[in-house]
């Protein structure tokens, strides 16, 4: 069989492919007699002077043929049907589960349905345990995102104040301080205030024995522990905390943390028992979407 080098440039009129033959009504009837290379294989060419005209097929023939196409086509969209949403999918596309196939799509959208049901319910039920425990709330305002406490408010389930003070830091508020942008608090606030070490036994005392709330309870206990540490203090290690921003995200269905101006639906300065009032306004509204009775002297 000869081979035609330089692609399909040098091929000869009369040389045609299968595909070509029957573009225009013919078929061959011999064996190929040349091939050209086609970019990824070698094309066998047939001699169109030895083809032959197709025979036409019937009308029974071509109606035989529809109905096989059609069957074909409702076999394969039965096949590859989502159970879900219902549209016709690759079989690539599908994956088959308890005797039923679901696309991809579908797929994920149910697991995150699934995980979305399952975040709201794990927030609901963090507010649900809160609403039977005797707790405070607590914040702190900080020289920076990673430093000491310069303020720490605390107030009980009913909006008491149970202790608010400024604290002189051991290092002074950084001048570039990004806290000091939020919450408004310089050195010349803190020169007269106590020290972590003059107010920390009456904190605990507060705190000791009851389960502590706070937005961003990560956040506050680092400080606690950051101020405790720079102190020389001993930060106990038996503090029960949660966090209400945690449960507040996930009762949201949210994948990342809501801010407390946000959460609440208030503008706060940040100071600490501001903020405290605003956290236990968030659980006081979450009382009241999940159907929880709040007693006079808890509003």
């Amino acid at each position: 069989m000869k081979r035609i080098c330089g692609g399909w440039s040098n091929v000869p009129a009369n040389l045609k492919t299968k595909t070509m033959l029957s573009q225009i009504g013919l078929k061959p009837i011999r064996e190929p007699i040349a091939e050209v290379w086609g970019g990824h294989q070698w094309v066998k060419l047939y001699d169109s002077s030895s083809a032959v005209a197709k025979r036409k097929p019937t009308e029974k023939q071509l109606a035989a043929l529809e109905k096989a196409r059609e069957l074909a086509r409702t076999k394969y969209e039965i096949e590859n049907t989502c159970s879900e949403c219902k549209e016709v999918c690759k079989p690539s596309e599908l994956e088959e589960s308890g005797g039923t196939k679901i696309c991809n799509h579908c797929i994920k959208r149910l697991t995150w349905e699934t995980r979305y049901e399952s975040m709201i319910a794990a927030g609901a039920d963090s507010f649900k345990g809160w609403y039977k425990e005797d707790f405070v709330i607590l914040d702190t305002e900080t020289t920076d995102l990673d430093g000491e406490i310069v303020e720490v408010g605390i107030i009980n389930r009913t909006g008491r104040t149970l202790f608010q003070s400024l604290v002189k830091p051991v290092r002074p508020v950084p001048d570039d301080s990004p806290a000091t942008r939020i919450h408004g608090i310089t050195n010349a606030d803190l020169a007269c205030a106590p020290a972590w070490v003059d107010i920390w036994l009456d904190v605990l005392k507060i705190i000791e024995g009851k389960l502590i709330l706070s937005f961003n309870a990560a956040f506050d206990k680092l400080m606690i522990k950051n101020s405790c540490r720079r102190t020389k203090i001993a930060y106990p290690e038996d503090l029960k905390w949660d966090c209400v921003m945690e449960a507040y995200r996930l009762t949201q269905g949210s994948e990342r943390w809501i801010s407390l101006e946000r959460a609440s639906g208030m503008w706060l300065s940040h100071r600490a028992i501001e903020d405290c009032n605003a956290t236990l306004h968030v659980i006081h509204s979450q009382w009241s979407d999940i159907g929880i009775l709040v007693d006079e002297s808890v509003c």
